[in-house]
């Protein structure tokens, strides 16, 4: 089966495009949701082992912000963390799209090539829009303030690395109509996965 990776920078409007590309009956994997199911269940005791039990709250939700106190003010322990994590959700979207019928199969990332995602995709969607837009509708939706919102964007991947992994482009911006440009890459892929077979 074909795996495609969707990704872009905050704010851009991934999960947007995956949610057109799910009517579209395509399978479509979270890594963000997934990470996060695989480090409260498998992958607790070694987190508890880098990061201390205090990683995880008594009803065993992951203790977020004590997570990011952490790794956000030593590089090694975010270094570690992402040195489990972040193969645990490549082994596990590959088994998971394996299992899956519809023609291709869609991993939603923010970090393509950070956690190797991109090593085990046949094709890369990038989603962009314009860096103001990013930002606002980045305020809205996590109800934050415009500095922190300003410093996320600035700690990600600059988006020319990101353009030059992308084999389609959708464009989000408010002006950009995206379910017509989504329809004509599915159709494209559709193809692909025909020559395959």
């Amino acid at each position: 089966m074909i795996k495609v990776a969707i990704s872009g920078l905050i704010g851009a409007g991934k999960s947007t495009a995956t949610d057109v590309f799910k009517t579209l009956g395509i399978r479509c994997y979270n890594s963000d949701v997934m990470a996060k199911i695989l480090m409260k269940n498998k992958l607790r005791p070694e987190i508890e082992l880098i990061l201390g039990n205090a990683s995880f709250l008594h009803d065993g939700e992951l203790n977020r912000d004590y997570i990011a106190g952490k790794i956000f003010s030593d590089e090694s322990l975010r270094l570690k963390l992402n040195s489990i994590v972040h193969p645990a959700v490549k082994e596990d979207f590959i088994r998971w799209s394996e299992m899956q019928n519809s023609p291709y199969s869609i991993i939603e990332t923010a970090l393509l090539q950070e956690s190797g995602i991109i090593d085990i995709v046949d094709k890369v969607i990038l989603v962009t829009a314009d860096e103001e837009e990013r930002v606002q509708r980045t305020i809205q939706r996590d109800n934050t303030d415009e500095e922190s919102v300003r410093r996320r964007i600035k700690a990600q991947t600059i988006q020319s690395r990101l353009l030059d992994s992308a084999d389609y482009i959708i464009d989000n911006s408010e002006n950009r109509l995206i379910i017509p440009q989504i329809l004509e890459i599915h159709k494209i892929i559709l193809s692909l996965c025909s020559n395959k077979k």
